[in-house]
């Protein structure tokens, strides 16, 4: 094994003991005739923390790592793995060439050589998966077999990828040349160093970042406008009437007005439609919600939650009805008298101006939209919001009013590239003031 008789390899053999003790023998006498250096725990006191640190500078000086997996774990040490596997993860943490050779299952044992205690074959069964990942592995049956594929082996990374290994003091050393070779090595490792760092700057520069901007990142501030000029269907009094409307009402007028109003028991919830209605329009805002990427690499699958506080109400402002005229009037609801007022006070001037007729008809013409369904929701603003469904424009936005909440979803989104929602038909609507927290 080798191309030169002046170079010993040392190569360190790990593995459980006593289930695999004559395979460790027949290992160690096989690297011994191949006049190379075998080394193991045989040597050492495993369980000493002061024999740990010369097993591991040993491990440090091995040119090869040669691990058998038989059917038992082994014992543990203090951070509950075994020795074996302790040895294992040094060996893999200092970069020694490891070579894996695990027995087969299928394989009839002798008593004491399998695992009994269930949690060590969990353990085992992890760290064969564990040896196994990132290298080849041989799988064995019998010590003869394992013998050979370990020299194959050994005999082949020797050949391919040599080791520093050892030579005698009386040896003559080429000084120039292992001058030549130390600076070649210091050469490469450092383009190695270089390439890594490269690599890495690339990767780092290919990072998407998603940002979420309301209203360009400013505050979202809504003002709570509270109006008492509503015209609500409540009793009056002739002598509290505006003189623009007391000159066209007569007292007795007001009176009948009076005893109509007090006749109808759904009264309340009518004048409460009609405040809702007004309230919306007073304090709705419509937000304009921008998606950008200002990373450098493209983001892919964004999947976006706005979360907003129970003090503001999400709603899709096309389900509104935002006309008066289209509310649902309870049964016997007389005239307002303002309504009454406004219509005499018409006739009057017609009289005097007919010109004023044709402009007054276009008005009305302009002014007799419709709404398919009729507001007929008290002063709730969680049930005025409706069913609100799914919005679909550049990507999706969805807005779930029960949850409060508006879900973005955009399938991919290049680098400096943004997405605004600023063409969506939802507001939202204030329900008391304070300063409130919108999560994103």
């Amino acid at each position: 094994m080798g191309d030169s008789m002046d170079i010993k390899y040392q190569i360190f053999i790990s593995s459980t003991y006593t289930d695999l003790k004559e395979a460790r023998e027949r290992i160690t006498k096989a690297i011994l005739s191949s006049y190379h250096i075998p080394i193991g725990m045989e040597m050492f006191n495993a369980g000493d923390e002061e024999q740990w640190e010369v097993i591991k500078k040993t491990i440090d000086v091995s040119d090869y790592y040669v691990l058998i997996i038989g059917h038992r774990y082994g014992s543990l040490t203090d951070e509950g793995i075994s020795y074996t596997e302790k040895e294992y993860r040094y060996a893999k943490e200092k970069g020694i060439p490891i070579h894996v050779f695990i027995r087969k299952d299928d394989v009839a044992t002798k008593p004491g050589e399998r695992e009994e205690n269930s949690d060590s074959i969990l353990k085992l069964k992890a760290f064969r998966e564990e040896a196994k990942t990132g290298r080849i592995v041989d799988f064995w049956e019998h010590i003869s077999e394992l013998e050979n594929k370990v020299l194959l082996s050994l005999f082949k990374a020797i050949n391919s990828k040599k080791g520093i290994g050892w030579i005698r003091a009386d040896k003559e050393v080429d000084v120039a040349a292992m001058s030549d070779e130390l600076v070649r090595l210091s050469k490469e490792n450092n383009d190695l160093r270089n390439e890594v760092k490269r690599l890495e700057s690339m990767i780092k520069a290919r990072n998407p970042k998603i940002d979420v901007k309301i209203n360009d990142g400013n505050d979202l501030k809504l003002e709570i406008i509270r109006r008492n000029d509503y015209k609500l269907y409540k009793p009056v009094n002739y002598e509290d009437l505006p003189e623009e409307v007391s000159n066209y009402i007569q007292p007795d007028e007001i009176n009948e007005y009076n005893t109509q109003l007090s006749k109808i028991h759904e009264l309340n919830n009518y004048n409460d439609a009609i405040s809702s209605i007004k309230y919306i329009k007073d304090n709705q805002i419509k937000p304009t919600i921008t998606v950008t990427n200002t990373g450098t690499g493209k983001a892919n699958d964004i999947d976006i939650t706005i979360e907003v506080p129970d003090e503001l109400v999400i709603m899709k402002d096309k389900n509104l009805n935002f006309n008066l005229d289209e509310i649902e009037k309870p049964e016997g609801l007389p005239n307002h008298p303002y309504d009454l007022a406004k219509e005499r006070r018409q006739e009057e001037m017609l009289k005097q101006h007919p010109e004023l007729k044709a402009a007054i008809n276009i008005s009305k013409m302009a002014n007799g939209f419709r709404i398919n369904e009729p507001f007929r929701s008290a002063f709730d603003l969680s049930a005025i919001a409706g069913n609100v469904g799914k919005l679909s424009i550049h990507q999706s936005l969805s807005v779930l009013e029960k949850e409060n909440i508006i879900e973005i979803s955009i399938n991919d989104l290049l680098h400096t590239n943004e997405i605004p929602f600023d063409d969506e038909d939802f507001i939202i609507v204030p329900k008391k003031s304070g300063c409130y927290e919108i999560k994103v």
